[in-house]
């Protein structure tokens, strides 16, 4: 694991969406504690850690297939949710929707994010 190649992939994604990024937090699943971060929220991430343990279990239980590349959450205040999957990590990050083109978002920021991550856990 490179830390600064982590926290690099971090600053793409401040990059690629600007002041619409809120926070963002790179985790182990499982573990819940930030590895690399930006405005980081660790009750978020405690959250979500476990939020993902629950679909997981809840998709299994109806027989759908597993969560694959991400998951989103729209909620209050024009905010959303995202948690990335990256094999035993996840990227969640919070975002001003009014702030950010979704194609950016779900065609570039993530894709990027997720291949920058990706590397930097090699």
């Amino acid at each position: 694991m490179d830390i600064k190649k982590l926290n690099g992939a971090i600053e793409g994604l401040k990059e690629d969406l600007g002041k619409a990024l809120v926070g963002c937090d790179l985790w182990e699943s499982g573990v819940g504690q930030p590895i690399a971060s930006f405005n980081t929220q660790p009750k978020a991430t405690a959250l979500f850690d476990s939020l993902t343990v629950q679909i997981r279990k809840m998709l299994k239980g109806a027989e759908f297939p597993d969560l694959d590349k991400f998951y989103s959450l729209d909620i209050e205040n024009d905010l959303i949710a995202i948690v990335i999957q990256i094999n035993k990590y996840q990227l969640g990050m919070l975002v001003n929707s009014a702030e950010v083109n979704m194609g950016i978002l779900y065609s570039i920021a993530i894709p990027n994010v997720r291949k920058a991550v990706e590397e930097g856990l090699k």
